[in-house]
């Protein structure tokens, strides 16, 4: 079995998933062969490629924003919400129950897929160059990076920046070609080492996308 990734080792997507390979050596020993591929992207691939590697046979598992399946899942759209989710706790257990159980039948239903789990992925906030985020006036004519997601790119001109898509492949040092922050949760501000480039790191928590596994 394989199991791919986007991240460094030390984020907390490739520590659960590396738990996740020791968890199934101790239940099914030398029945199972693991393998985890931290970062695909360090192999020349985009992070876009995981999916479709799954769908295709090269992967037994990925781990991804669940951005990746709200067409094929509506209702994870509610996850991308500007602050609709303030609580951890209430969006597991929403996740968790029939919120969640909807979502996972209907990737399974029109894709490839199955999302077998949810996976913390944190609140997103916005990391930029230029100045601190205080008010609605202060996100004008800011280019901010964000997900792939025509509704991010609606949220964020509605505010008032001008949104950029960049797949999760991208790294940092991008922010220095035209671009001037990006959305992300503290997990990844830190693996790449994100306040090294840029002085203003505003706790917005504007978002929560969950990771689907």
């Amino acid at each position: 079995m394989k199991l791919g990734g986007y991240q460094e080792p030390t984020s907390i997507h490739n520590r659960a998933a590396a738990r996740f390979g020791e968890l199934l050596r101790e239940r099914l020993g030398g029945r199972v062969a693991f393998e985890l591929i931290g970062s695909i992207v360090k192999l020349g691939r985009p992070a876009a490629d995981l999916v479709p590697m799954v769908e295709r046979g090269e992967l037994s598992f990925c781990y991804m924003s669940t951005v990746r399946f709200s067409r094929a899942a509506p209702e994870l759209q509610l996850l991308e919400l500007p602050f609709v989710v303030t609580d951890r706790a209430v969006a597991f257990g929403a996740l968790d129950g029939e919120y969640g159980e909807i979502a996972r039948r209907q990737v399974g239903a029109t894709t490839a897929c199955r999302l077998l789990e949810y996976w913390d992925n944190g609140f997103r906030h916005l990391t930029n160059r230029v100045r601190p985020i205080r008010t609605p006036d202060d996100c004008r004519g800011l280019r901010i990076r964000t997900q792939t997601s025509a509704l991010h790119g609606e949220v964020f001109r509605a505010l008032g920046f001008e949104p950029i898509e960049r797949g999760a492949h991208r790294r940092l040092v991008r922010l220095v070609d035209g671009v001037d922050g990006r959305a992300c949760v503290v997990d990844r501000h830190h693996d790449n080492a994100v306040g090294v480039l840029v002085p203003s790191n505003d706790v917005v928590g504007h978002s929560f996308p969950s990771f689907a596994f």
